[in-house]
């Protein structure tokens, strides 16, 4: 008889009122790759850092099949939601930008896998274009579009769109073998282009001040 001993290292980046989720960051194996993956919002708050929602829950199923040890969870938008929300409440979320610009400047950023996982939802949504339009900007200026990633599975031969969702890949491809493949960096960001606004000089480093951190074993 043996026994396996497993601990996920849990810290979950937030407002102080729980309105707002910056970043989720679960670690287990120091030894394994380490990704950021960037959805489009979170559904857990700081003072629920022990929860896992669905996404997150089929990632760390299939973590190993990617050989991952870490993984690091931001969003196009911040604010925490409980459904799916309307379009209409979707507002710019410039200190959420912020949040992001800070962490592609951290000095171990080129040794993280970039996923983008925002799926195709709100795919004609100005807002979110633009929006994704700026972390990419972010993404080329440091360098790090070799880095950028998608998931994929076995069973699945060609991607409908690009940054396909865990949530996605969870419900209908489960029991599949989970895979990183290389993202088109350069046709979505021309994709974009053609349909968004490339805003500049609105995500300032914020030091992430004013930011809380909650953190579970």
């Amino acid at each position: 008889m043996i026994q396996e001993k497993f601990t996920i290292h849990t810290v979950v980046t937030g407002s102080d009122d729980g309105r707002f989720t910056y970043e989720i960051t679960r670690s287990w194996d120091s030894e394994k790759k380490k990704a950021l993956l960037i959805a489009l919002y979170p559904t857990i708050d700081i003072h629920h850092a022990n929860s896992l929602d669905l996404s997150s829950m089929y990632l760390l199923n299939h973590s190993s099949q990617m050989d991952l040890g870490t993984i690091r969870i931001l969003n196009l938008y911040s604010k925490v939601q409980t459904g799916k929300p309307m379009v209409s409440s979707l507002r710019e979320d410039l200190e959420n930008l912020a949040y992001i610009s800070d962490v592609f400047e951290e000095p171990d950023i080129s040794d993280y896998h970039i996923i983008l996982a925002w799926g195709s939802s709100l795919s004609n949504h100005q807002l979110t274009i633009n929006t994704k339009l700026q972390i990419m900007q972010m993404i080329k200026d440091k360098g790090l579009a070799d880095n950028v990633m998608q998931l994929t599975t076995d069973d699945l031969d060609t991607l409908t769109s690009s940054g396909v969702h865990p949530l996605y890949l969870g419900l209908h491809y489960n029991r599949s073998f989970w895979s990183l493949s290389s993202f088109p960096f350069d046709a979505e960001f021309q994709m974009l282009s053609s349909k968004g606004t490339l805003t500049k000089g609105t995500t300032k480093s914020t030091k992430k001040g004013k930011k809380k951190k909650c953190t579970t074993e």
